[in-house]
């Protein structure tokens, strides 16, 4: 997405609006584009136990995380997203 094109989905709730236009104005960016298009090649973790062990090697998790009580610590499926973000980074 190019910044003044109009990327012709009106599907996103109000709530993001206002962020996603604070990122649209600071130019051209591959993961917003990403978010709105969407990728071709994904593929479905649900029940991948295979993706899912390999994704959370410990090579690939970061080195610290969020400063809360173990007790809100993330899903599994949310700690496989963020790595999986952190890998692309």
């Amino acid at each position: 997405m190019k910044v003044g094109q109009d990327g012709g989905v009106n599907n996103f709730h109000s709530f993001f609006l206002d962020d996603l236009g604070d990122i649209i104005s600071q130019g051209e960016n591959e993961t917003l584009r990403q978010y709105i298009e969407g990728i071709k090649n994904r593929t479905n973790i649900d029940e991948n136990r295979a993706v899912i062990e390999e994704v959370l090697q410990p090579k690939n998790v970061p080195n610290g995380r969020w400063p809360s009580p173990v007790e809100h610590r993330l899903s599994l499926m949310q700690q496989v997203a963020v790595v999986m973000i952190y890998i692309r980074l």
